[in-house]
Parts: structure tokens; C-alpha cells; sequence
């Protein structure tokens, strides 16, 4: 059965809306600890929203920080917005990244981890943690943080 005008209109605005902004990743980066493996997110599933400077930026995605780790530059429950690394060749050491891995994604600095090459150390800004190596094997994508929202 063929569709009306208005029927078409309102679906193709229904469809492109859906992809239209930066996808807020259901899970949440960890500025504490790694957590359990996370399954698998589909951008399609992700909420959508449109913030005109992080998308002139490149921003890919929008993540919630979880932990207080990376206090007092990335609080519990600020919004970053993440724009993906395509290759990782090296790392600029000191740098903060968004690391996807096994274990879920974290928010850290990333240093060079001196026993191992095959290793990054993943150090926190709240000094109550513990700086952790992390096998370069373990992780899945890289992305750097180009936008933040904070709720106050």
C-alpha cells in the first residue's frame, strides 16, 4: 500500500532526527577503577543531542564520567564529549584520554609505563588512586575529550 505525503514526510523526519547529534553512550567512563566488561552499545539505540560547538569539533560521541578520580577536572556525572582517535600509532604522554578496554572505558592520563612497552600506565588527578598499567592489547578504541557539561 502506498504511503500518503504526509505519512512520508513524517517518517523520513522520524528516521533522520534519529541520527541527527552526538549519541550519549548508555554506559559510563570510569574515572575510578576498571570496571566489568560492558556488552557492546549500537549508535542507533543512542539518545541524540545537538550541541553546535561539539560537533564543529568533531565530537563522535558523549559519555557520562563516573567516580571521582579525575576530580576536580571531570566530576560524577559530567557529560564529556569524545571525538575517536581512527589510529592509535602513539600516545602524547600526559595527555587525558578516553579508553575503551575490556574491563569498560575510563577517563585518564596516560603515561608511558617504564618496566613494559607493551603497557600504558593509566594515572588518576585525585591522588587517592593509585596509577595502574594497562596492556596496550587490552584496549579497544582511544578518543580524546573536546567538550564538557556539568550539572550544577
Amino acid at each position: 500500500m502506498l504511503k500518503g505525503k504526509e505519512e512520508r514526510v513524517a517518517e523520513a523526519k522520524k528516521t533522520s532526527s534519529r541520527h541527527k547529534g552526538i549519541p550519549l553512550i548508555p554506559v559510563e567512563a570510569i574515572a575510578g577503577l576498571p570496571a566489568d566488561d560492558n556488552e557492546g552499545v549500537y549508535m542507533e539505540d543512542c539518545q541524540r543531542y545537538s550541541i553546535p560547538e561539539f560537533e564543529a569539533k568533531g565530537a563522535n560521541f558523549l559519555i557520562r564520567v563516573s567516580g571521582d578520580s579525575m576530580t576536580p577536572i571531570y566530576n560524577n556525572g559530567d557529560i564529556i564529549a569524545c571525538r575517536k582517535v581512527t589510529e592509535i600509532t602513539f600516545f602524547q604522554w600526559g595527555c587525558i584520554y578516553v579508553l575503551d578496554t575490556c574491563q569498560g572505558a575510563l577517563v585518564k592520563y596516560v603515561e608511558e609505563c617504564d618496566e613494559d612497552d607493551d603497557c600504558i600506565l593509566c594515572v588518576s588527578e585525585n591522588k587517592r588512586y593509585k596509577p595502574f598499567p594497562l596492556p596496550k592489547d587490552d584496549i579497544r578504541s582511544l578518543s580524546t575529550i573536546v567538550g564538557l557539561v556539568r550539572l550544577l
